[in-house]
């Protein structure tokens, strides 16, 4: 018997990094192939992952809630002599969010020719004809990872991927408290980005375009809304969860501010960055409410209404990118119900009649600054055709595919977008 590490496997086209959820198989457990080993939640996608072969699992690396790099290693386990994981192809198309990818043992068939690589770092390699005899590896062992090909490609050296750790900052209101995630920015800072999320929603769910931005030099804030996560503010209406959101920006952000916002919160960051409230460099609009009346208001009322598991089910399934994690969907019932007067209230300011209330349209034409839009054309929640409402020198950009979230699907556009390398 031999012990080799496991490293993280990609389980999506676009992901760089994942959390485990918890593991299946404990130390000293054995397992047969195919059985699962642990779960992984990818942006809140949770996908499990499977043995290639029979062995005991001997050590975790990596514990419940731990954010790991793509290929960075998770457990020990113990094999027969001379095994190896088979290396999965490549697949023809995109895989889906839900899919799984085969788990590689380090020390597998990516030593070819005697050059321990990730299969990441081999694609990429063929992708460029670039050769990897004359690329330090950076990896365990030497191990040549995605980013050390990126480096050799760019001509520069790479440092190993460094992850991403989030803070909270607590912004006192009249109305309560407003939580603020920051992810600081990492190597040379270019400015603030401000997350504002839609309904229901969360700053986390901006987590892997945040942890993007952020290894790109921005330092990246999102709020949690009134009535929404962990702040415990209180908004009855669109109005008053703008003013208080104005008082988050105003007190952790440092102008000029990227401003990004999701369904009603690009309704939000349209009037912030229409009155000024500090100085906006871009406004970027992610499938935006308030460009047109017409709006899926069961999904609305679905959601506040919830009272079980599988509501929350139907209505989520509605945002695209695959299935949430019980865990994520369990604490949103349970926010929900608490709060379930206060989103009445909050809701019925945004909609009635089965329409949308109120249009962003003039406030728009008061924004000064470049304005992106980014929409999804599978969206059943709002129509990509109000993009035809956009004033006439706003980009507009869609997402083949993509649901209500296109930060969820296509997360590299978004983030090159607003940092204007698209």
């Amino acid at each position: 018997m031999s012990i080799v590490t496991l490293p993280l496997p990609r389980l999506g086209e676009t992901m760089e990094e994942g959390r485990i959820v918890g593991w299946l198989k404990q130390p000293g457990d054995a397992f047969r192939r195919g059985e699962i080993l642990l779960e992984v939640e990818t942006d809140k996608t949770v996908v499990e992952v499977p043995a290639l072969q029979d062995g005991v699992m001997v050590e975790h690396l990596a514990g419940a809630d731990a954010m790991i790099p793509v290929d960075g290693p998770i457990a020990r386990i113990e094999v027969a002599r001379g095994k190896t994981a088979p290396q999965p192809r490549a697949p023809a198309a995109k895989m889906p969010a839900t899919a799984t990818r085969p788990l590689l043992a380090s020390g597998g068939p990516s030593e070819i020719a005697g050059i321990r690589a990730s299969p990441r770092a081999r694609r990429l390699a063929r992708d460029h004809a670039l050769s990897l005899d004359g690329v330090a590896g950076t990896g365990r062992g030497g191990r040549v990872s995605g980013e050390d090909v990126l480096a050799a490609i760019a001509g520069a050296a790479v440092a190993p991927p460094m992850l991403v750790r989030e803070s909270i900052i607590e912004v006192a209101t009249r109305a309560g408290t407003l939580v603020v995630k920051e992810w600081p920015a990492q190597g040379q800072r270019r400015g603030d980005a401000f997350l504002i999320h839609g309904l229901f929603a969360e700053a986390e769910s901006f987590g892997l375009l945040a942890r993007r931005l952020a290894k790109q030099g921005l330092r990246v804030l999102a709020v949690d809304l009134p009535a929404h996560g962990a702040s415990d503010a209180m908004a009855h209406s669109l109005d008053e969860a703008a003013e208080l959101t104005a008082m988050a920006l105003r007190a952790c952000a440092f102008g000029p501010v990227k401003l990004v916002g999701h369904s009603l919160g690009a309704m939000i960051a349209t009037r912030l960055a229409a009155d000024r409230e500090v100085e906006v460099e871009r406004l970027m609009l992610l499938a935006p409410a308030g460009l047109g009346p017409e709006i899926d208001a069961g999904f609305i009322s679905g959601m506040v209404e919830a009272t079980t598991i599988a509501d929350l089910e139907r209505e989520t399934a509605k945002l695209g990118g695959g299935a949430l994690s019980r865990t994520y969907l369990d604490g949103l019932l349970a926010q929900i119900g608490q709060r379930r007067d206060l989103l009445r209230s909050l809701t019925a300011s945004v909609t009635a009649a089965g329409k949308q209330r109120h249009l962003i349209v003039s406030e728009l034409a008061r924004v000064k600054n470049p304005i992106i839009a980014v929409f999804g054309l599978a969206d059943p929640i709002i129509p990509w055709q109000h993009a035809a409402n956009l004033p006439a020198e706003a980009a507009v950009h869609f997402v083949k595919n993509a649901g209500h979230m296109p930060h969820w699907t296509a997360p590299n556009l978004v983030a090159d977008l607003l940092l204007g390398e698209r």
